[in-house]
């Protein structure tokens, strides 16, 4: 087995293998990793901050785990992102303005989080300009005010 560090991968997918534990800080060290997948696992803890150093990544989708902590505001750093999915985990606290940075930005499932407070305008920004076109929280039923959302749960 190789050291995590000593991956050189485009891919990372450990989707659906009831991994359990949180995202290892190692993470970082695969140096152009661009899509990473763990949907459906019993992933906890928070998402690391060491991800801001994943420059190529344009996919991080971690659907319905146990991820709880706050949405880092690093990931407003990862330029080349066009899809992120953090749907049905056990984040809390609000949406970060940092993302409004991710111009590239087309989807982002948040729905199934305890989210509170207000979308930021910058990330609304990204609805307006056609880039974001999948945007979905819990904004009826939850305590997250969203006036861009594509849909709302």
């Amino acid at each position: 087995m190789y050291p995590l560090g000593a991956l050189t991968t485009g891919l990372c997918s450990f989707a659906q293998n009831s991994l359990t534990g949180s995202i290892p800080r190692q993470l970082a060290l695969i140096v152009d990793l661009q899509t990473f997948l763990v949907d459906n696992n019993k992933i906890d803890g928070p998402i690391p901050d060491g991800i801001s150093a994943l420059k190529d990544l344009t996919i991080f989708s971690a659907h319905n785990n146990k991820i709880s902590g706050v949405i880092p505001t690093v990931l407003g750093a990862l330029h080349k992102l066009t899809e992120i999915n953090l749907a049905q985990n056990r984040l809390s606290g609000s949406v970060p303005t940092e993302l409004g940075y991710l111009n590239q930005l087309t989807s982002l499932r948040l729905e199934g989080n305890p989210l509170t407070g207000t979308v930021p305008a910058d990330v609304c920004s990204l609805t307006t300009e056609n880039r974001l076109t999948t945007f979905v929280t819990d904004c009826t039923r939850g305590s997250i005010q969203c006036s861009c959302c594509s849909s709302c749960i």
